[in-house]
């Protein structure tokens, strides 16, 4: 195959009903969008405000330091890196990547991972604030309460209109005293918390969500109507490590609930964490399982803030790596991004579905290598377009699809 695949569609471009943003009955290609400020960068995260503004996160990691920035979309443009942070204690990790979100009216969040133990493998959440969209930011704040060293991390931001902020991470208090090497155990248990960022930075009602969880894959929380929503990949006494949801209520976070109870039987953490969207009553959840040696990225939408979720429904079509990422486009269609594995070979690929399940549009964005250096691809939506954004070639790469205004 060749190396790049933009503009390869292999659905045909559909008319579809309502005014909503859909895939162009013109095939539009897959366009890149190039930003040299991005090369010799890694670790990239998407985003949206409330107003359809773009942010783009990435780490740049030199032998003495790492640095995050931070770059925002205007007109297929990629605008001057803003610096959010910069240190020589980060740990840097493939998998675990920082964040930057907007509210929008300047309010800003970043989190990024100390160390908390020279030499070892343990790390600490920190989190800043900026109310001036970048200019300037705040004294870093350590996420949760338990300062030892340990391993914290995978977190996943929820901003409030009031500025407030939700945060799910995983915590490892419960983990014995760390050695200077760290490493892991099975007979360790890593714990989910949850807690909510104050507007000047400090945090509250931190709160103990599920005792015993996947030690590696990332958390993902949403807003919906009907309240927050984290998922995350569950450990079960018998090492069945499914997606599980928590949901706070009127009463409360609820106990942990399996989502679509694949049976994934496994000794090991797969680093393949779930990702999910939120529209008012619109849930949308995708994951990778490996459950009956069968690899698949999995969707799950609901129409009631994710009380009834729908049966899963299969993404990938032959092999996969996983990796998926998840928007909703708007309240009638969602997209999902993922790595297949076809003729050897990784593939990065993005589909466009109805709420309903059905799958209307895909495109081939790039071959993409199956190793950890490729990280998590990304994916968000402006509304009108599709941008996503994947690690190759020693840069942070990013593309666009355009989507017809109906």
């Amino acid at each position: 195959m060749k190396k790049e695949l933009f503009g390869a569609i292999i659905v045909g471009g559909l008319i579809l009903k309502g005014c909503a943003p859909a895939p162009s009955e013109e095939r539009m290609p897959v366009q890149k969008l190039e930003a040299t400020h991005l090369s010799g960068a890694s670790l990239p995260f998407l985003s949206t405000d409330a107003s359809g503004k773009v942010i783009l996160s990435y780490v740049v990691d030199n032998d003495s330091s790492a640095a995050l920035h931070f770059t925002t979309l205007a007109d297929q443009q990629w605008s001057a890196p803003v610096k959010v942070a910069e240190d020589t204690n980060w740990f840097v990790n493939w998998a675990d990547f920082p964040s930057v979100i907007s509210w929008g009216d300047g309010k800003m969040a970043a989190h990024w991972l100390e160390k908390s133990w020279t030499g070892g493998t343990n790390y600490h959440v920190k989190i800043s604030r900026s109310q001036d969209f970048g200019s300037s930011w705040s004294a870093p704040v350590t996420l949760h309460s338990d300062t030892l060293p340990r391993e914290h991390g995978f977190v996943s931001l929820v901003p409030f209109p009031s500025g407030r902020m939700f945060a799910s991470w995983l915590d490892g208090r419960k983990y014995p005293p760390a050695s200077e090497h760290g490493g892991h155990d099975l007979s360790n248990e890593m714990t989910l918390m949850g807690g909510y960022v104050a507007v000047d930075g400090h945090v509250e009602g931190e709160e103990l969500l599920d005792q015993r969880v996947c030690d590696c894959c990332q958390t993902s929380s949403v807003l919906s109507d009907h309240g927050l929503i984290t998922f995350y990949r569950d450990r079960s006494d018998d090492e069945v490590r499914d997606i599980a949801e928590v949901r706070w209520t009127e009463e409360g976070w609820t106990e942990p609930s399996v989502l679509g109870e694949d049976g994934w039987d496994i000794m090991a953490c797969p680093v393949n964490g779930p990702q999910s969207d939120a529209i008012d009553e619109q849930v949308a959840v995708v994951w990778f399982t490996a459950a009956d040696e069968n690899p698949r990225v999995q969707l799950s939408l609901s129409g009631d803030a994710g009380e009834h979720p729908s049966i899963p429904i299969k993404v990938s079509h032959n092999s996969t790596a996983g990796r998926a990422d998840i928007k909703l486009i708007n309240k009638d269609y969602v997209a999902v991004s993922w790595i297949e594995i076809v003729e050897e070979t990784g593939v990065l690929k993005v589909a466009v579905f109805t709420i309903d399940g059905q799958r209307l549009e895909e495109w081939d964005i790039t071959e993409i290598s199956t190793e950890r250096k490729t990280g998590f691809p990304q994916l968000t939506s402006d509304g009108k377009n599709l941008i996503i954004a994947w690690t190759s070639d020693n840069a942070v790469n990013t593309a666009m699809i355009a989507l017809k205004e109906l």
